[in-house]
């Protein structure tokens, strides 16, 4: 975690420099020379090295809770697949309206990669909820049903006592949806149905590392990381309505930066030095701050030289600019509740160790909304 978070904090500080130096009239070509490392292939006329230091960990709780996550989009795996975090995260966009059920993601490699650009492909086995208030009768012991149910996920329930009926007093045929009572219903009761329903595979999508997309799944953002893996797994879930989704952990660092003004000319390393500090205590600071990211302890230390050519006696000029970056670290741990298994006999709860959720035929584990 320290090296992604300084790593982020050093590239978006090299990104604010080079754009700020990027339309400079006098030092044309200046933003080229703003990098993170001392290993320029020859000594510009000036440049800068971006250094991030150590950090400090400012704890805001004992165990790092800072509360639970309301939304109705959440990320899950697949049960019994060791999963390689292909997508970071989702959120809600900003879209009102969402297509709500379970997304079983599938991500493969893209063999025409090199010709249309695109790393992956990502398909989409989508499962909804079906809720039946009022069964319809067709006699007195068949019921059917408006759509298919998956195998193994459907439960008749009985009002007003709530009884769930089990598989000795019905049966289903899964290939039309009837349902046949053993007996006739007895006045005064009545029957309502929850199942899950497969709908048509969505996709495939062309997807790329290290990018977000909104037009995947209707009101979803999917955020694919580094980790992106040929054969991968996951499960999105979208809820009808806000719930918890995640418990957030996390808290604040302190983290130091270092700014390395390098100048063939005394008079321009001190110009450099001058703006850059100003800009930065005036401008960055309130920008970054709308994002998280807050600046404090700006200085700007003492000038020095180097030899540049001992024979030719001549010298490049250096400055330094020291500052420090208070920024947020946070984790989601999903909460995938309650997890439910669908056996013949009950609904039965299930033991877990990490938020999974699986799908499949046999031994169906879905959540049931």
């Amino acid at each position: 975690m320290f090296a992604h978070l300084t790593l982020a904090v050093r590239d978006r500080i090299i990104e604010e420099l080079k754009n700020y130096w990027s339309d400079d009239p006098r030092y044309e070509g200046f933003s080229n020379n703003i990098q993170g490392k001392y290993s320029f292939e020859e000594r510009p006329q000036f440049g800068m090295v971006v250094r991030t230091g150590g950090a400090n960990n400012v704890i805001l709780s004992n165990d790092n809770f800072i509360g639970t996550i309301e939304g109705q989009v959440s990320l899950a795996n697949v049960k019994g697949f060791k999963s390689y975090g292909s997508i970071e995260w989702v959120r809600e966009s900003l879209d009102t309206e969402r297509d709500h059920g379970v997304y079983h993601a599938k991500i493969y490699d893209d063999p025409t990669k090199e010709i249309r650009g695109y790393d992956f492909h990502i398909y989409f086995d989508k499962y909804q909820y079906r809720t039946e208030e009022s069964v319809v009768f067709i006699s007195d012991t068949e019921i059917q049903l408006l759509d298919i149910p998956l195998e193994g996920s459907l439960r008749i329930i009985e009002r007003p006592s709530f009884r769930n009926l089990s598989s000795q007093e019905f049966t289903v045929n899964y290939d039309t949806g009837l349902i046949t009572l053993n007996e006739a219903l007895p006045k005064g009761l009545s029957l309502y149905a929850k199942y899950t329903v497969k709908m048509p595979t969505i996709g495939p999508f062309n997807v790329k590392k290290s990018t977000a997309y909104h037009n995947l799944i209707k009101g979803v953002v999917l955020a694919f990381g580094r980790k992106v893996k040929d054969g991968d797994q996951q499960i999105i879930l979208v809820a009808e309505e806000r719930e918890s989704i995640a418990h957030e952990y996390g808290g604040r660092w302190d983290v130091s930066v270092d700014l390395e003004m390098i100048a063939r000319d005394v008079h321009s390393q001190a110009d450099i030095a001058d703006r850059t500090v100003v800009w930065i205590w005036s401008t960055l600071r309130k920008k970054l701050t709308n994002i998280g990211i807050d600046i404090s302890d700006v200085s700007l230390g003492g000038e020095a030289e180097e030899v540049y050519d001992e024979n030719g006696d001549d010298y490049f000029y250096t400055a330094t600019i020291s500052f420090t970056v208070q920024t947020n670290w946070f984790i989601h741990l999903p909460l995938v509740i309650p997890i439910l298994s669908i056996t013949d006999e009950n609904v039965i709860p299930v033991e877990r160790t990490e938020p999974t959720v699986g799908v499949g035929n046999k031994g169906l584990v879905q959540r049931l909304l």
